[in-house]
């Protein structure tokens, strides 16, 4: 769904990586695999465009957009 949307013009942003899984903290042991919930859900995420000044007109263009890929 992500590159289907992407392709529409839509920009969608990965987020919320795992902190066990930040340099800082495999480098204290912690590896993937330890906490598979957060890791599905960091595979499963992501983030809508999102700003002070988005239009009505460009909502209704991601919204489209949407439904555009969930239709099909």
């Amino acid at each position: 769904m992500f590159e289907e949307v992407k392709e529409q013009g839509i920009v969608l942003n990965l987020h919320y990586i795992p902190v066990h899984r930040q340099p800082y903290y495999e480098k204290l042991g912690f590896r993937q695999g330890d906490f598979p919930e957060s890791e599905k859900y960091y595979e499963e995420a992501f983030t809508l465009p999102l700003y002070y000044d988005l239009t009505n007109d460009e909502q209704d263009e991601i919204i489209r957009a949407f439904r555009s890929v969930l239709m099909s």
